[in-house]
């Protein structure tokens, strides 16, 4: 299995249990009172979320969008290095060769997932390639065992901190089999994540 985002209670999560997002529409609402001494406009982070359809009928892509009460550098650090990556990604550390090319392992209690940095602008946008769902063979390269979604990440500053927008593109062209694990199993994990970046932010793990 490949995906950072497993299985609980039916489920699926980054690191933690499906967060209570209260739905209106297309928009949600991630409770997030207080990071250091900051506070959001009435106490809450604005979070959407959204999808595409390609030709094929099946949503292609993951979209997110939440605002975060911390400095864009500050943001890219939680999203970028290891000690970051292990208080909300990974429960077993991160290796991560921050270039255009390089490698990234995302180490679990049950597995170890690889991506490949195809994209990066430092502070403002890291994009990276794996395979989405299970299946991937740790005895062959990565390159191999596509077709790879493309993961990216948008910083960007606000007058309430940094907006991050998360888009993951390329499910269309998987398979029908690997299209229904991966979709759902990415689209749920996507949502934890991001819950859980704010969790990590809020408790002073984050600290710059």
């Amino acid at each position: 299995m490949s995906s950072p985002f497993t299985m609980q209670a039916g489920l699926f999560s980054c690191r933690s249990q499906p967060s209570p997002f209260t739905r209106t529409m297309a928009t949600y609402w991630l409770r997030f009172p207080l990071v250091g001494d900051k506070v959001m406009r009435n106490g809450m982070v604005a979070y959407r979320n959204g999808w595409s359809m390609e030709a094929t009928g099946r949503q292609d892509r993951i979209e997110r969008e939440v605002v975060y009460p911390v400095s864009q550098d500050h943001l890219w650090a939680v999203l970028t290095e290891p000690k970051h990556l292990n208080g909300w990604f990974t429960d077993k550390g991160t290796d991560i060769d921050l270039r255009i090319g390089g490698q990234i392992e995302f180490h679990f209690s049950y597995e170890t997932c690889r991506a490949i940095v195809v994209g990066l602008d430092p502070i403002t946008y890291l994009a990276w390639r794996w395979r989405p769902g299970s299946g991937e063979d740790p005895a062959r390269p990565l390159e191999d065992q596509g077709p790879l979604t493309l993961v990216e990440f948008t910083l960007t500053a606000v007058p309430d901190g940094t907006h991050l927008r998360v888009v993951e593109s390329g499910f269309a062209a998987l398979t029908s089999e690997r299209f229904a694990i991966a979709f759902g199993e990415n689209s749920g994990g996507w949502d934890d994540c991001l819950r859980s970046i704010g969790e990590w932010l809020q408790s002073g793990g984050a600290a710059a």
